[in-house]
């Protein structure tokens, strides 16, 4: 029986997502006012835009597994759908890549924030860089062992 660590560690990191999202869902209260305003309802779409977003992830995790020959583009595509994600393009761009990644470190300091931050910025894009990395080397090896 082959292994595809490629496929089990997508799997894997889609699942640690899911469940650091759930861990965020419950530590969430029912209501948020800001400035007076409350914003309950859009803190409640962005959850669900996050439970939505996991869970195509997490599908075509699994549907890698299911779809042999297509399991490589599958694992790639969702890799790359998370770190697309992630990367934030427009601060970048407009304010630079030192106070973004600087903001993303004080974010990450709040002991309230800190399990979220550090999964969601630091553990999963490293997860989803060795799973594309992983999967290049298996296509790789895959070709030069048909080849021989």
């Amino acid at each position: 029986m082959k292994t595809y660590p490629s496929r089990l560690l997508c799997l894997i990191a889609w699942a640690v997502a899911a469940a650091v999202q759930l861990i965020v869902v419950l530590r969430t209260p029912g209501t948020i006012i800001v400035s007076g305003v409350d914003i309950s309802h859009e803190n409640n779409m962005v959850l669900a835009h996050q439970a939505i977003f996991i869970g195509c992830g997490l599908a075509l995790s699994v549907a890698a597994f299911v779809r042999r020959g297509w399991a490589a583009f599958l694992v790639v595509t969702s890799a790359a759908m998370y770190l697309i994600h992630w990367f934030p393009f427009q601060p970048v761009y407009k304010y630079g890549l030192t106070a973004v990644a600087k903001s993303m470190f004080i974010l990450g300091s709040n002991p309230i924030l800190q399990l979220s931050s550090v999964t969601r910025d630091v553990i999963l894009p490293i997860a989803f860089i060795v799973v594309i990395v992983l999967t290049v080397l298996e296509m790789r090896r895959s070709r030069t062992w048909s080849s021989a």
